[in-house]
């Protein structure tokens, strides 16, 4: 879905979100990213409950309130980045590959009919390399280690499934790794703090101090079961 709005586009940053109202439900959803032009946002989202059934059948001309852009975003990729998606993970991951060339991109997914959701990737200046649990066994992580090596910083985005399971891999490599947390949230803006996460430092608020953090900032306790 297309936004315009030429002040959120113009002040966006890779890893930032949206904070939607949507008529009859009492929280806004957030929403990250999925790219940015000089005068519009676009988001790519997965209908699954009321407040999403409702903002997919949104068409054009209608007006929607937004609160955004929120949060703090991904650091500059560098040389050679290596981005790992899980899901809709591929999101924001999709608006920072768009301003960097020379990585791969691996994108993991449950099934087949979900490839579908490649097509709408801007990945021309990167190796996409995919993932289907459902026909092959395997997750972005079991292969992981076969390309890290060589490669830049690490971006990641998916289920805390996903991240929980990067840990093996990305503790033994140089490179530094960032991952996009997702957490429900309340506000959006750091005050009820419902999105709270253990870190290192301390509890942080995904939706102001994330959702991008370091990789080594997370603590165990954080995954939820």
């Amino acid at each position: 879905m297309e936004i315009e709005s030429p002040e959120i586009a113009s002040a966006s940053a890779p890893g930032e979100f949206i904070h939607i109202a949507i008529e009859e439900r009492p929280l806004r959803r957030p929403i990250s990213i999925f790219r940015a032009s000089d005068t519009a946002v676009s988001i790519l989202f997965r209908v699954r409950g009321k407040g999403t059934n409702i903002l997919g059948k949104k068409r054009e001309k209608e007006e929607l309130d937004i609160l955004g852009p929120l949060g703090n975003g991904f650091p500059e990729p560098g040389k050679n980045p290596l981005f790992i998606a899980g899901g809709m993970g591929a999101a924001p991951l999709n608006y920072l590959a768009s301003i960097c060339s020379g990585g791969l991109f691996i994108y993991g997914f449950k099934s087949e009919c979900e490839s579908e959701l490649t097509r709408h990737l801007d990945l021309k200046n990167h190796r996409l390399l995919t993932v289907c649990e459902e026909k092959t066994g395997d997750c972005v992580t079991d292969i992981l280690h076969k390309h890290v090596k060589n490669k830049g910083n690490i971006f990641a985005a998916g289920p805390q499934a996903m991240f929980k399971s990067l840990t093996p891999v990305c503790k033994t490599v140089s490179q530094k790794t960032y991952v996009s947390w997702e957490e429900r949230m309340g506000c959006g803006t750091g005050l009820c703090q419902a999105c709270a996460v253990k870190t290192v430092d301390g509890y942080k608020n995904t939706c102001s101090e994330g959702p991008v953090f370091r990789f080594d900032e997370i603590t165990e306790e954080a995954y939820h079961d």
